[in-house]
């Protein structure tokens, strides 16, 4: 006899990480990854429906980049720097990723940390080494980036 199992499947896993991106659900950025680390246990325990796209890791940086509140950008924060590492084992990041990572800079890293610069360059150097600066990106380099740091990356 063959056994079927049932379960969810990328889409769903996607759906409900992307619900908690639009929620103002305390600690949403840490229910996103957790959602995040399920998808990846479910397609690591042979569920192929449930293989991690840059998609589910985008929306999980979402919810990292739209954490408004003061008391949880650090943790959001650090969610968004591990959810972008494991994205690197599953696919290749796209123009959404990093601009979604820039966006998280600019939301949850203060602007007068200089570390925000540093992290911003290295970002950027990344997205053009793989070919996916555009216009998403762009807005989001204005944003995250001093004047004199963007004017230095773009040019």
């Amino acid at each position: 006899t063959t056994t079927t199992t049932i379960g969810p499947d990328a889409y769903s896993y996607t759906t409900v990480i992307d619900a908690y991106a639009r929620s103002d659900v305390p600690r949403k950025a840490e229910r996103a990854q957790k959602v995040l680390l399920r998808m990846i246990d479910a397609h690591g325990r042979g569920n192929e429906a449930a293989r991690p796209s840059a998609y589910a890791f985008n929306a999980c940086l979402n919810a990292c980049a739209h954490t408004l509140r003061p008391d949880e950008k650090i943790d959001a924060f650090l969610t968004a720097v591990s959810t972008i590492l494991l994205l690197q084992r599953y696919d290749r990041p796209d123009h959404s990723t990093y601009g979604t990572f820039l966006r998280a800079c600019s939301n949850l890293v203060p602007a007068d940390d200089e570390r925000r610069q540093s992290l911003v360059r290295v970002v950027f150097q990344r997205c053009r080494r793989d070919g996916m600066v555009g216009r998403t990106v762009l807005e989001q380099l204005r944003h995250a980036a001093r004047p004199e740091v963007y004017r230095e990356l773009v040019g």
